[in-house]
């Protein structure tokens, strides 16, 4: 108090003391800044701190650093290193506790490279026991050399184990008691410590904050509401209501039954017919498991019950074959449902040029095709990124597909349930009055609920019928030895959905000509033609050109031959070989097959229009030439058109009149019929009609 006292009079006395205005002024100043600090503190004076904070107000306690659990696997000779490097971990302040999988917060992995990188690497994963599955991992490559300098691989292994949270490569060997003294392994240590550290404080700031809710919510559900007293309150609102106050609230009503919302559409598992066409060492079950684990429900059953089929398709020779010859396994009972396509290449690499097919212009019931990669010594599938991007693209497509069915389901039935209420139902809330509308005069009724059903449609409203595929009649022309290689190409029309029918010259419709190129190219197409018999001259020809060889970079003709043949219609070229068994699986005789197929199904799809078409045109015609004119009577016109032309209506047009003609005398043979000539001598002057046309000229009939 006696500081506050003797700062006042200092104060007072420098003001008194002050001679000149702005003296005073900066004195009263001076006077402000000593007192104002003491009265808003609430304390007597400037050296009197503030009483400390409320025990409410105090500041949380730091979050507990417990030590991290870790369980160890070593998979190789370390000679000790690694026991070196968790020492210095705990004598830097990294507590780290070894405990059993299950219990453990990590996986602390050393990996002694003792052949090839991915391959050890990759063993050590695989065993990580099946408590510990899941777990963040911290990988501890451990490189046997003395050479501090040697180079060091740069795999970024996160992206094939993206459960790795760290990766760190050291040097030891036994001749230097462990780890190498060197850059390397002390830059190793010091991310490690650092990775400890951060995974130390985020486990105790999300112990603390977990604590810190758990309180904080006990706290608001069994504390009351001390400060909101229940008042009378004079509000209008709260008596409207019938309360006194906020605290008096009612509950809200339950919705009514008309407004109560749908059931949400029932989830039921989706039935698959499952498909393997070749070894896959339990990959595919791997693959199902994985399904079923993250939720999307898999029920196998038959071929004839399924919703779609699940194809596991192992590629062990050609992509193109294996996929085709995958697709002619369908049963019947399953034909036309859609597809999942599940490539399996059997490899260890998994950087692995894969191909980039689209199948699904080939197969449109394919829904979804993915490619997985898989090997008898990785326990089936590979732990990569394809695989991870290829499981989660099938789990994707299984939730829409199984959300598809259940909102197909659910607005099925709330459709039924709807048309059953309004077809059963009476209709109490609108009663049928007596209306006084014009319109329900009009129509006969006495009120909207009295209306006649719409009329059905008139016979010749109704849609025509789809045109109907029938298959493509061809004339089979072979001109040399195919080695059963034209059966093959048959074959495969058939089975991809291109119906070929064979038949004889008269009764085809094209000719499918197989010409092997034997001896010069044009020589033998060109005989190939002249084979053609007479009841097929002028059909349309499909020229498939088949080369001996068993090159499949063989360089081909470029010869155009639709200019010198034009009644072909496609041209082709394919290689084949009887060491081959025919065709040769090469990526030319899969184009030349595919533009096959794509031609017989645009000549299918004419020939049907042309039969539907012309079938529609004759029934039109039909109707139009025997059917009377019901809605134009035959009645007098007063139109001049008509008077003039000499007839009573419109449907009783004359005939058109006979060209004009004249006869003219000719001394050899007397009189000759001859039609008005409009031809035009070189005088430019037209010739009458009783002109005899003696100039060599064609006669234009007018």
């Amino acid at each position: 108090m006696t500081d506050f006292v003797s700062s006042i009079s200092n104060g007072l006395e420098t003001m008194y003391n002050a001679s000149t205005k702005s003296k005073k002024v900066f004195a009263i100043i001076i006077l402000i800044l000593l007192i104002y600090p003491t009265l808003e503190l609430g304390v007597d004076s400037v050296t009197q701190q503030p009483p400390p904070p409320a025990p409410d107000q105090a500041l949380p306690p730091a979050p507990l650093m417990k030590p991290v659990k870790v369980f160890l696997l070593i998979t190789g000779q370390t000679y000790q290193a690694h026991q070196q490097i968790l020492d210095k971990l705990n004598a830097q302040g990294s507590k780290v506790m070894i405990t059993d999988a299950q219990q453990c917060d990590l996986i602390l992995l050393f990996c002694p490279i003792l052949s090839r990188v991915r391959s050890d690497v990759e063993a050590a994963f695989r065993k990580i026991p099946e408590d510990a599955q899941g777990k963040q991992v911290v990988l501890v490559q451990m490189h046997h050399t003395r050479k501090p300098e040697q180079v060091l691989n740069q795999i970024q292994w996160k992206e094939q184990f993206p459960i790795i949270i760290q990766d760190v490569q050291v040097l030891y060997h036994e001749t230097q008691n462990g780890l190498l003294q060197c850059p390397r392994n002390e830059r190793a240590l010091h991310a490690l410590q650092s990775m400890f550290a951060e995974f130390e404080n985020k486990m105790a700031t999300q112990r603390f904050f977990g604590k810190r809710s758990r309180e904080k919510s006990s706290d608001l559900n069994t504390d009351p509401v001390p400060k909101l007293l229940k008042e009378k309150s004079e509000d209008p609102v709260y008596q409207e209501l019938g309360v006194d106050s906020v605290t008096q609230l009612p509950p809200p009503p339950p919705p009514a039954p008309d407004q109560a919302l749908p059931p949400a559409p029932v989830m039921k598992p989706v039935k698959v017919f499952l498909l393997i066409t070749g070894q896959t060492y339990q990959a595919h079950q791997q693959i199902l498991d994985k399904l079923n684990a993250q939720g999307s429900k898999v029920m196998i059953t038959d071929a004839q019950q399924c919703d779609l089929i699940l194809l596991f398709c192992p590629i062990l020779s050609r992509v193109r074959s294996n996929v085709e010859a995958a697709f002619r396994k369908i049963p019947e009972d399953a034909q036309g449902k859609q597809v999942v396509l599940v490539q399996m290449h059997h490899t260890r690499k998994p950087e692995q040029v894969l191909n980039q097919i689209q199948w699904k212009e080939q197969f449109p019931i394919i829904i979804q095709d993915v490619q997985v990669l898989y090997h008898e010594t990785q326990n089936g599938l590979l732990q990569c990124p394809r695989n991870e991007r290829a499981l989660h693209a099938l789990q994707s497509m299984f939730v829409e597909f199984k959300n598809k069915m259940a909102t197909q389901r659910f607005f099925g039935k709330r459709s039924r349930e709807k048309s059953s209420d309004f077809n059963t139902g009476p209709v109490s809330k609108f009663p049928k009055k007596k209306s006084e509308d014009s319109v329900y005069k009009e129509l006969g009724v006495d009120s909207v609920t009295q209306l006649p059903p719409p009329p059905p449609p008139a016979p010749d409203q109704a849609l025509p019928p789809a045109p109907v595929m029938k298959p493509v009649k061809v004339f089979l022309l072979i001109t040399g030895q195919t080695y059963q290689a034209h059966q093959q190409i048959l074959d495969k029309l058939n089975a991809q959905g291109s119906k070929v029918m064979i038949t004889d010259a008269q009764q085809c419709d094209l000719i499918l000509l197989f010409c092997p190129i034997l001896s010069r190219v044009r020589s033998d197409v060109e005989a190939a033609f002249r084979k053609i018999p007479e009841d097929a001259q002028g059909k349309q020809v499909v020229l498939v050109q088949m080369h001996h060889t068993r090159k499949p970079e063989q360089v081909l003709n470029q010869i155009q031959w639709k200019e010198q043949f034009p009644i072909i219609i496609q041209d082709v070229q394919v290689l084949y070989h009887e060491t081959q068994n025919g065709l040769l699986q090469c990526p030319r005789n899969e184009r030349a097959l595919h533009a096959l197929q794509r031609m017989f199904v645009e000549f299918k799809n004419q020939m049907a229009t042309q039969r539907f078409f012309g079938k529609r045109s004759r029934e039109k015609s039909s109707d139009l030439n025997t059917g009377p004119v019901s809605k134009f009577p035959k009645k007098k016109s007063e139109d001049s058109v008509y008077k003039e032309l000499g007839v009573d209506s419109v449907t009783e047009q004359p005939p058109p009149p006979a060209p004009a003609q004249v006869l003219v005398t000719d001394p050899g043979s007397g009189p000759v019929e001859q039609i008005k000539c409009s031809y035009k001598t070189q005088g430019n002057e037209e010739r009458g009609n009783s002109e005899v046309c003696s100039s060599p000229h064609v006669c234009h009939i007018f």
